[in-house]
């Protein structure tokens, strides 16, 4: 995946395809990224680490990917991360302390995790304007 000559580039579909969490570092010049869709790839948690910088991206969809509650970690630098989708991955409770700390967050798709109702309901309050789904 050759990313150089894109600098500019705002938005990013790589659903369904083979990306990986090792693919991400090509993201690593697109300072100008606001929407990623990496629903239904292999990206890992450790690839996560890559997206840090994008103080731009306001979309991020990781949908159907192994990500766990301790790759959550690497997105609390996304400053105006808007809509975050994570239905179908393993994470649970303990993602929570990651995902209530942008205020800035209207919408968070929880479909089909392991995050429970008392879990949602923190969430919920910690992020009134943010519309959940669960």
């Amino acid at each position: 995946m050759n990313l150089k000559g894109l600098p500019q580039l705002q938005m990013l579909k790589l659903r369904r395809t083979t990306t990986r969490g090792e693919d991400l570092r090509h993201f690593t010049g697109l300072k100008h990224l606001q929407y990623i869709d990496l629903c239904k790839t292999m990206v890992t948690d450790s690839g996560l680490v890559y997206l840090k910088g994008r103080t731009k991206l306001h979309t991020l969809r990781l949908s159907s990917t192994p990500i766990t509650d301790a790759g959550l970690a690497h997105l609390t630098e996304l400053t105006n991360l808007e809509t975050l989708l994570l239905a179908r991955t393993p994470i649970a409770d303990t993602s929570l302390v990651h995902l209530k700390e942008r205020s800035k967050r209207t919408y968070l798709d929880l479909t089909q995790t392991q995050i429970t109702d008392s879990g949602i309901v923190e969430l919920k309050q910690a992020l009134p304007n943010c519309e959940i789904t669960k």
